[in-house]
């Protein structure tokens, strides 16, 4: 059961920045996806993207807030009509187990890349931590966002800017491996938005009694949206300026850290593990809640087979997940969104008339 404290905006908005801050935004895989493979158009596509993680965090408080949901799944059943509120949760549930053997991927490749060990390795390692981290349930998951969002998030913006200012990396680089601009940037901008909030509702939709009042959920949102947009364009610029040096790694930012400070380095792989310890244990939560409920499995038997399934299915290799897989389930993003801001303009229009 969530503790019944109000917590101030700028702790909220790093809990909820910590939940979409996992291994593809750490690592600069997802900025490159999604933005900077538009050049500096990409830019506007961040600014379009922390926008509706802004709305869409304040829409989902006031409906919690309005309609007295303390559960992800009550959101679900209140945003969704009553036929496909069942199917909803099973697709999303999926996804999120997707989500969850992407992370696992991304810490084999963390651990690959920095210490040249086998994948295996770092994969295992995550998903026993997340294994323990199930047993204390969506309250724990809160708290540990709570404790770790500001030295992940504020560390991240520290990094980024040591790549940028530090003399031996080669920044300014002529870019020259870009899309032609004919594409969508906005489309892929919104599509980074819809799986992430996919994952940011479970964690969301269970904190009304700490947000408490639409003047905090409105503060909080800003609080939010301000910090990503701060946080994507610290990461988005050195990724700009080396994009056909990193283009096609698997984790862009390890690469140009390598230049530089051994230090800097591990500094680094601290907070990117740290971030994708986040978000994976909400993810990977959400799968087994939903394992225990649907097919009235023990609590450990269901903790064992989605961390069993997810080391196997993390073996696709992080970059493919989110370059192939994620897509996928993007549709599934846009329908939530959809729901959401539906709900929301519903309950605001109801309260507008009374």
């Amino acid at each position: 059961m969530i503790e019944n404290k109000q917590k101030r905006p700028i702790s909220i908005a790093f809990i909820y920045i910590s939940v979409i801050f996992g291994a593809g935004l750490s690592s600069g895989r997802e900025i490159i996806s999604y933005f900077m493979r538009f050049g500096q158009i990409g830019l506007l596509g961040i600014a379009v993207a922390t926008f509706a993680f802004g709305f869409l965090g304040f829409s989902i408080f006031a409906i919690c807030i309005r309609k007295k949901i303390n559960t992800y799944d009550e959101f679900v059943d209140t945003i969704a009509p009553k036929k496909l509120s069942p199917l909803l949760k099973i697709s999303l549930s999926v996804f999120m187990f997707i989500l969850f053997s992407g992370m696992l991927a991304a810490a084999g490749a963390t651990i690959n890349q920095a210490f040249l060990l086998e994948k295996y390795i770092g994969t295992i390692i995550m998903a026993v931590l997340c294994f323990i981290m199930f047993f204390y349930g969506i309250d724990g998951i809160i708290k540990i966002n709570a404790i770790l969002a500001p030295f992940v998030i504020l560390g991240s913006i520290f990094i980024a800017i040591y790549i940028m200012i530090a003399e031996t990396v080669a920044v300014f680089n002529p870019i020259t491996s870009i899309l032609a601009v004919r594409e969508n940037f906005v489309f892929f901008a919104i599509t980074y938005v819809s799986y992430n909030i996919i994952t940011a509702v479970v964690v969301l939709s269970s904190m009304k009694s700490q947000v408490n009042t639409v003047k905090n959920a409105i503060k909080s949102s800003i609080f939010a949206s301000i910090l990503m947009f701060l946080l994507l364009i610290c990461i988005a610029l050195p990724i700009h300026f080396n994009y056909d040096l990193i283009e096609s790694a698997e984790i862009p930012l390890l690469i140009l850290i390598q230049q530089n400070s051994i230090l800097i380095e591990y500094f680094y792989l601290i907070i990117m593990i740290l971030a994708i310890f986040t978000t994976a244990a909400t993810n990977g939560y959400s799968a087994v809640n939903f394992i225990e409920k649907r097919f009235k499995l023990g609590k450990v038997f269901s903790k064992v087979i989605v961390c069993s399934l997810a080391i196997l299915m993390s073996f696709i290799g992080f970059s493919n997940i989110i370059s192939y897989v994620y897509p996928i389930f993007a549709i599934l993003g846009f329908l939530e969104i959809l729901l959401i801001v539906k709900c929301f303009s519903i309950s605001t229009i109801n309260r507008s008339k009374h």
